[in-house]
């Protein structure tokens, strides 16, 4: 087993609860995809370092490259110096960027609708607009497990008046 491996199928399969077989399925699937893409040599790039750390390496990518950010439930797990830390790197790696260069993609738990189990995490987008301003959009509601999306009304049509990815 390699632990330091995400894609290790022993380490990455006892991160499903034994019950869960639809998503370790899915895990499964993204594994094969992963190491068959691997195998052709254009895999993408996966890297491992503390979350603080991450604006600082996500900046040093060239910027002709579109870096596609994805983060789920991992706030609630910082101190509160590294969350600051941690946000505002995020702020000044995206604003640093050419305008819609990069997209940051954040399922978070929103403590203010626990009582709503089913719409109790936020799915946000962030990225610099052409204007060259910070833009958050949510996007939709779902539990931090998602497996039904409250699409925010409009926001689908919003964003994709917003956002234009770089070489598209």
């Amino acid at each position: 087993m390699n632990a330091r491996c995400w894609c290790s199928p022993p380490f990455a399969t006892t991160c499903i609860w034994p019950s869960d077989r639809p998503r370790l399925s899915r895990l499964e699937q993204a594994i094969e995809a992963f190491i068959a893409r691997a195998a052709r040599g254009d895999a993408p790039t996966l890297e491992s370092c503390s979350l603080p750390r991450a604006p600082g390496r996500l900046s040093s990518l060239p910027d002709n490259l579109f870096v596609l950010c994805i983060q789920t439930i991992v706030r609630d797990y910082l101190t509160a110096a590294e969350r600051e830390t941690y946000e505002t790197g995020m702020q000044a790696f995206l604003l640093k960027r050419p305008p819609h260069s990069a997209l940051v993609v954040e399922l978070e738990v929103d403590l203010g609708s626990l009582d709503v189990p089913a719409q109790s995490a936020m799915l946000v987008l962030r990225f610099a607009s052409a204007e060259g301003k910070l833009q958050t959009m949510l996007m939709a509601r779902t539990h931090p497990h998602p497996r039904q999306l409250f699409i925010n009304p409009g926001a689908v049509d919003a964003f994709t008046d917003a956002f234009t990815p770089v070489g598209a």
